[in-house]
C-alpha cells in the first residue's frame, strides 16, 4: 500500500486466486490503494492476484485485481500487502464510496463484531 494512504482497520473476507489456486483469509486493513491479507505463505512480490472482497452488510462484495508489493511479519501475524489495480475510474469510484460507508460504521460504533479487527 502506498504510504500516506489512510487504512481503515477492518476484518473483511477476502479470497484471492493466483496460479497456486484459490485461497480465502481477511485483512486487517484495507485502503483506496491496497489492502493488507493475513496469510500463512505470502505469494511472491510481483505476483498478480484476483481478489473478492466482501464487505459488511449492504455494501457488498468487490472483485478487484492487485500487485503483492511486500510481505509483512508483525504482531498480527504474517501476510502480505497487495496494491490494487482498477481497469477503470468507475471501479476505483466505487470502491471509494464503499470505504465511506465501511469507515462511517467503525466510527459510528456500528461495524459488526465479525469485522473489527
Amino acid at each position: 500500500q502506498r504510504a500516506g494512504a489512510r487504512r481503515i482497520p477492518a476484518r473483511l473476507r477476502t479470497t484471492y486466486s493466483r496460479a497456486f489456486g484459490r485461497r480465502m483469509n481477511f485483512t486487517p486493513d484495507i485502503s483506496q490503494t491496497g489492502v493488507s491479507l493475513g496469510c500463512r505463505s505470502p505469494a511472491p512480490i510481483k505476483s498478480q492476484l484476483a481478489m473478492e472482497i466482501v464487505f459488511p452488510g449492504t455494501i457488498g462484495t468487490f472483485s478487484l485485481q492487485g500487485s503483492v508489493v511486500r510481505h509483512i511479519e508483525d504482531d498480527r501475524g504474517i501476510g502480505m500487502a497487495v496494491s490494487l489495480t482498477f481497469s477503470n475510474e468507475t471501479e476505483r469510484y466505487e470502491l471509494a464510496g464503499a470505504l465511506r460507508r465501511l469507515e462511517k460504521l467503525l466510527l459510528a460504533g456500528n461495524l459488526p463484531e465479525q469485522h473489527l479487527y
